[in-house]
């Protein structure tokens, strides 16, 4: 959980940032605009680091899942999501996806988390950490996603 902490502690922020929005006063004003550039920005940078790649976050938490499914689960997985990222960098022709299939690529001839095993989590951990790690990314993907489907 340690590894979403980053993340989650931006979703207080962001939220009260939503709900601001909301307020009578911030109808089509200057502060409107720059809250809601806040909300859409925090909230982008969030999910690029909650991305199942490695290095990132959400590699962190994916490869800590895998791991507690069985020894062998966490490369074959961490790979096939990093070839997910590099196929949806080619499809999109984003320059942001272009620089994550960096990373991805990086991943792939490294072979994932080099990092030796110290403990394993059993499997109701294993569900609860990829159930924060989905809730948190699902929430930053929808607040930031009018940013999010215009970057380059």
């Amino acid at each position: 959980f340690i590894t979403l902490m980053g993340s989650v502690a931006c979703l207080g922020p962001m939220l009260l940032g939503w709900a601001a929005l909301d307020l009578p006063w911030s109808v089509q004003s200057p502060v409107a605009h720059t809250i809601w550039g806040f909300v859409l920005a925090v909230s982008a940078v969030n999910v690029l680091f909650l991305m199942p790649l490695w290095p990132l976050a959400g590699g962190r938490c994916l490869t800590h899942v895998a791991r507690s499914l069985g020894p062998r689960v966490a490369a074959p997985v961490t790979l096939t999501a990093a070839a997910a990222v590099i196929v949806l960098a080619i499809y999109s022709r984003s320059l942001t996806m272009m620089g994550l299939a960096g990373l991805a690529l990086q991943n792939l001839v490294s072979g994932g988390d080099p990092r030796p095993v110290r403990q394993v989590m059993t499997p109701g951990h294993a569900a609860l950490a990829a159930g924060a790690w989905v809730a948190t990314l699902a929430c930053f993907a929808i607040a930031g996603w009018p940013l999010l489907t215009h970057l380059p």
